[in-house]
Order: C-alpha cells, then sequence, then structure tokens
C-alpha cells in the first residue's frame, strides 16, 4: 500500500485479524464494516508480498507464509524499485501467535514468491503419516528464469527439501490450486489451474517457452509414499487465471489440513471449489492482453468411475448391495446424489449408471 507520505508503494510490517462475523452482519444490513472488526498488529516477518500462506498440522492450526519479497516502489517500473526476497518459510501456531513464528526456514531456493503451495501428507517412516506442504515450482530464479524443482517440507523437518529428480514443467506461476489425499493409496495429488507457465502442452508434450506465456492447461502432480512420479495435463480452464485462489464447496470432506480426502469423495461427479476473481488473459499467449475478474468458476469432480461405489472399477451388484446396506445413512461415498443422505436418489442414479466402467 501507500507509504506514511503517500509519494510511493511499500510493504507493510503488519498482520490485520478480520472478525468475520462482525463484518458478515454489516454486509447483510447494508453497513459500513464496523472499525473493531479490524485489529492490526505489528509483525516484522509480514513484511512480504506474493508470499502464500497455506494450511499444514494435524490440529488445522499450524500455518506456513511461504516465500514472496519485501517490494518497495512501482511495480510498473515508472520510478526506480526494489524487490529484497525473503528467502524464507515462517511457520505459525494460531494457538501461539499469528505474529512470531515458531519456526523458520531459510535457503536461496526459497528465493520465490506467486508461487502454488500447497498442503501435503507424507510417510513418518513408522507406518504412519505427517502433515507438511509443497512448493510447486515458482518465480523467479537468476533473473527470468522458472524453478522447475518443487520443494517439500515434513513437519518436524530442519529445512524444506529440494526435489531435484523431478522436474514441473508448467503452471510455476500462482494460479488456482487444489490438494488431494489418498490414505488407501498414500498418494497426494497437487492440481493446479493453468496460469503462468514455463511450458506449452503441445502435440503430447512439454515444450518450453521462454517467453513464459499465460496458458489454460490444468496440471495434476502425483506424490506417493512422498515420491514425485509424474506430471500430466488433465483438462483447460476457460481462460488463463493467475493470483487466484480456490475455496473448498461446502460439504466436501477434507482433513484437518485442508487436502480433500479422496477415499471418501462420492462416487459421482460434485461440486469441490469455486475460483474466484484473480487476474485473466484474454487467450493463451506469451504477452495477451489481461484483466481483473469478477469472474467465479465452478471446478467439479469425479474421482473413478461414476457410481463405483467400491471403488473395483464398474458399477455392478456389489455396489447395489453396498448403497443398501447403508439406505438411510449419512455416508459420504455412496451418496450419489451429495444430498447428505443416501434414498431413493441415489438408488435411481447408480441405476441409470449401472455397468459403467468409464472413469470421469
Amino acid at each position: 500500500g501507500p507509504n506514511a507520505t503517500d509519494d510511493d508503494w511499500e510493504t507493510r510490517t503488519t498482520v490485520t485479524s478480520v472478525n468475520l462475523t462482525q463484518l458478515l452482519a454489516a454486509m447483510q444490513m447494508g453497513q459500513p464494516a464496523p472499525m473493531g472488526a479490524f485489529v492490526t498488529q505489528a509483525a516484522t516477518g509480514a513484511q512480504v508480498t506474493g508470499a502464500i500462506i497455506i494450511r499444514m498440522g494435524d490440529n488445522g492450526r499450524k500455518y506456513a507464509l511461504i516465500g514472496g519479497s519485501n517490494f518497495i516502489g512501482d511495480y510498473a517500473g515508472n520510478t526506480p524499485f526494489l524487490n529484497l526476497y525473503s528467502e524464507k518459510a515462517q511457520l505459525f501456531d494460531a494457538d501461539v501467535s499469528i505474529t512470531t513464528p515458531y519456526k523458520t526456514l531459510e535457503g536461496s531456493t526459497l528465493h520465490r514468491r506467486d508461487m502454488n503451495a500447497l498442503p501435503m501428507t507424507y510417510p513418518d517412516g513408522q507406518g504412519g503419516t505427517m502433515t507438511g506442504f509443497a512448493i510447486a515450482g515458482g518465480v523467479f530464479q537468476n533473473g527470468f528464469f522458472i524453478w522447475r524443482n518443487p520443494l517439500s517440507y515434513r513437519d518436524g523437518d530442519k529445512n524444506v527439501t529440494d526435489e531435484l529428480f523431478f522436474e514441473q514443467r508448467m503452471n510455476q506461476y500462482e494460479a488456482g490450486a487444489l490438494s488431494f489425499y489418498s490414505e488407501t493409496d498414500d498418494e497426494n495429488r497437487q492440481v493446479l489451474f493453468g496460469g503462468i507457465s514455463e511450458s506449452r502442452w503441445e502435440n503430447d508434450m512439454f515444450v518450453s517457452d521462454p517467453v513464459v506465456p499465460w496458458v489454460t492447461d490444468i496440471t495434476q502432480i502425483r506424490v506417493q509414499g512422498g515420491m514425485y512420479l509424474d506430471e500430466t495435463v488433465i483438462g483447460n480452464t476457460p481462460l488463463p487465471t493467475t493470483n487466484a485462489h480456490t475455496v473448498i464447496a461446502e460439504g466436501i470432506p477434507t482433513y484437518p489440513n485442508g487436502q480433500i480426502n479422496l477415499d471418501a469423495m462420492p462416487a459421482n461427479e460434485v461440486l469441490i471449489a469455486r475460483l474466484p476473481g484473480g487476474l485473466r488473459a484474454a487467450e493463451p499467449a506469451g504477452t495477451p492482453m489481461t484483466f481483473a475478474s469478477g469472474d467465479v468458476y465452478e471446478i467439479y469432480a469425479t474421482y473413478g468411475v461414476r457410481g463405483d461405489i467400491n471403488r473395483d472399477g464398474v458399477v455392478n451388484g456389489s455396489d447395489l448391495a453396498e448403497l443398501l446396506a447403508n439406505w438411510g445413512s449419512t455416508a459420504t461415498v455412496p451418496d450419489l446424489q451429495f444430498d447428505g443422505v443416501i434414498n431413493g436418489a441415489d438408488l435411481a442414479t447408480l441405476l441409470a449408471l449401472w455397468g459403467n466402467d468409464t472413469p470421469g
């Protein structure tokens, strides 16, 4: 925001807490937001812009403030500016302090801003799991070069781990993102919704592009047992989008760290999240016309085969038996209508999908 003399721009050293209950009540009554709904505290570590904050920890009360820079001056470059990267990830426990980190991770590989960072679940080496996060790509290293190597952190590690044996080829710049976890498969899935990319997807292959174009490709990165497996293109957004954050839909099964629980997903297509606002580009291109967007995209997903309640790859009598065994309950997976109860509507959907063995 503007500095004290209102003649330049600066990155603030404060954290502002917002009482959402008071704010919502004022909005619904058409009244100005009460000043008491906002409490600002000094926090030197918060002097970063372009950073990402994510939830982590089994109780959902731990957070990581990752990367970013202390930017001073005009971003348009009309006047001289300073852009000092923090090269840090600061970990906070909201039950202790939202202004003082309990741990700070540092290093040159954290020289990143406007990246995609996501909560993750990792093996703990003793047959269980632990939470942490992954930093998927990011900008910029050595001038205008894109970071290809993700970083990972497991709660309790001394620092982040550079995943040197895996290269992320697309969607390194901050865009809509979702993180999924399957306990059954011990698999994390990071889904990134387009944005600005080091590569293009062309003729079924990744093609490096030094222009760093805006793209619409939706990519998925799979991490199984803590090991990076692959990166694939799974769809497209209507327009290239950056600097927007996904909001998970009500009722979607999630873990305390905010990951979507794949094992508890209904066996049908459901609304899983919304993607509001952000920056849009008029088309996929290197230097397209861009604009601030007031659109809200809805994101739907199907995990596996529609109607396949027992996840064996086909809709048949076994699925019918499981649906009937859960009749009248609120179990998630057999709830094909995702309306909170298993009843005749779910039975009708199952019968309409009978014999289906096609994923998606």
